[in-house]
């Protein structure tokens, strides 16, 4: 420790600043030997435990094969028999979990890079994902789009989604459905309002809704 004298002419006696350093660093230290061993305990417990284990399992199997209790071996294989199947099956479950995340992963982006070339807009974008995502199937080779079971390149997947919401795509002129029908026409000034007032708002519904029900 040292002397300090405060403002006042005080004379007062602290740590200094390499004192407290290595303070601190002797705490820390303690405190990381102490979860070293703690750590260790724990395992050296959990290895005891499987031995004891292990040794009463050996014993009584021991004690069946002496007093050639058939049954009692056939129990203890089926029991073996079902802890193996129940694991191999939890380790199934979680694999299968996986891959079907993995697999809609790869739709969704498959879906959204076709969507990106289709518009620009935000809420037609999030609406055309979800069509191609319908068109979407996932192969060993990677995610192919089929059109009445056949495999759709980009192009054909774009012609017939511009025929069934050709609103959906920038530039295309239509303003839901298909393009070529006067109910989706373009010139329908009221249904345009009310999709773009939609837009606005966010109502995804609502703006889909305006646009293939323009007489609702």
């Amino acid at each position: 420790m040292a002397k300090f004298t405060l403002a006042d002419g005080t004379e007062i006696e602290a740590f200094t600043a390499d004192e407290v350093e290595k303070m601190t660093e002797s705490k820390v230290s303690g405190l990381k030997s102490k979860v070293t061993e703690l750590l260790d305990e724990t395992k050296a417990e959990r290895a005891k435990r499987q031995q004891i284990e292990a040794e009463r399992e050996a014993a009584e199997l021991e004690r069946m094969q002496k007093d050639n209790d058939l049954q009692g071996l056939l129990e203890r294989e089926r029991k073996k028999a079902e802890e193996f199947n129940s694991k191999v099956s939890e380790l199934s479950e979680k694999l299968t979990a996986k891959e079907k995340k993995e697999q809609a992963d790869a739709i969704k982006k498959a879906a959204s890079d076709f969507a990106m070339l289709g518009t620009r807009d935000t809420a037609k974008m999030k609406l055309l994902i979800e069509q191609a995502e319908k068109y979407a199937k996932h192969t060993e080779s990677g995610v192919v789009f089929e059109i009445d079971g056949n495999i759709a390149d980009t192009e054909k997947l774009t012609a017939k989604l511009m025929g069934d919401f050709g609103f959906l795509f920038d530039g295309s002129g239509a303003s839901g459905g298909n393009a070529q029908g006067s109910k989706f026409s373009g010139a329908d000034n009221k249904v345009n309002a009310k999709a773009d007032e939609a837009k606005a708002k966010g109502d995804l519904n609502g703006f889909l809704a305006s646009a293939l029900n323009p007489n609702q």
